[in-house]
């Protein structure tokens, strides 16, 4: 189980130093540091990053994120929340919250394993007796020789 979309915008608030001991968020603050925790993640979506997160889920509920990517989220919703209290994050938080994001970037760049196509014509050079297709997508993308 992931953290929820509250305590997630609480714990962005605890890096800003308004923390619940602190500061009460009250219910429109939460409801505005969601709709920017939605946008957020909503630009890294489009961007390939994609960590499981659910958009239509309440506040109360699991927000589906990866636990890697917890401390990205976090940060990076405390670096979009700041400026509208008048804080902003220490040099380490930055640089904490750039890391934590590039580490999702190359992550989402690696290709993910898959099949190829049945259809797809093995090219010329085939001795006889080979199917002119490749294999058929149940066996394993990747064959050993034993």
């Amino acid at each position: 189980m992931s953290a929820t979309k509250a305590q997630i915008v609480a714990d962005a608030f605890g890096e800003l130093g308004l923390g619940v001991r602190i500061f009460d968020i009250d219910p429109q603050e939460q409801a505005d540091a969601v709709r920017q925790l939605d946008r957020m993640l909503g630009t890294w979506e489009s961007k390939g990053v994609r960590i499981g997160y659910a958009f239509d889920a309440a506040a109360s509920a699991d927000s589906g994120i990866n636990q890697q990517a917890i401390d990205a989220v976090v940060l990076g919703l405390a670096k979009r929340l700041g400026p509208g209290y008048g804080k902003s994050l220490s040099a380490v938080q930055l640089q904490a919250s750039r890391d934590a994001y590039d580490a999702l970037l190359i992550d989402a760049a690696q290709p993910t394993q898959q099949q190829v196509s049945p259809w797809i014509p093995r090219g010329a050079g085939n001795g006889a007796g080979v199917s002119t297709f490749m294999p058929d997508p149940s066996s394993p993308p990747v064959q050993t020789q034993e």
